[in-house]
């Protein structure tokens, strides 16, 4: 007899959770298909399918981004091939730095580490042997 209570018990738990999880996935389907947000999305995306110009509310969640402060600089970076690609990464790094930044610390830095290697040439022979030995 008590086995049989138990395995009603658990039959009972089962039965909850299947109810619990059939109007959860029936909510999350209606989340996703009838909500304003899909609503809104699919009406996007049938403007941009006919091929009509962005309106102003799609416009403004596009975000433009400047390589640089400067315009002369904006105009050399942006015919460097894959500098878009590099502003892309940085912005999905999350780092708030733009490109011509970006460049400018990696140029810095790269001249420090020259200029420190022609001052000692030891210490140039030391990195070198560091590098091989590893």
């Amino acid at each position: 007899m008590a086995i049989f209570s138990n395995s009603l018990a658990v039959f009972l738990a089962l039965a909850f959770l299947a109810v619990v999880l059939l109007l959860e996935g029936l909510y999350l389907h209606w989340n996703a298909t009838r909500s304003p947000e899909a609503k809104k999305l699919e009406r996007r995306l049938q403007a941009l399918a006919a091929g009509a110009p962005p309106s102003d509310e799609s416009a403004s969640i596009l975000k433009q981004r400047m390589l640089s402060g400067i315009p002369a600089l904006q105009r050399v970076l942006f015919a460097i091939p894959r500098v878009r690609s590099l502003d892309r990464t940085i912005e999905q790094s999350g780092l708030r730095i733009s490109v011509s930044r970006l460049l400018a610390i990696a140029l810095a830095l790269g001249g420090a580490v020259f200029g420190l290697l022609q001052l000692t040439p030891l210490a140039a022979l030391a990195c070198a042997g560091v590098a091989a030995a590893a």
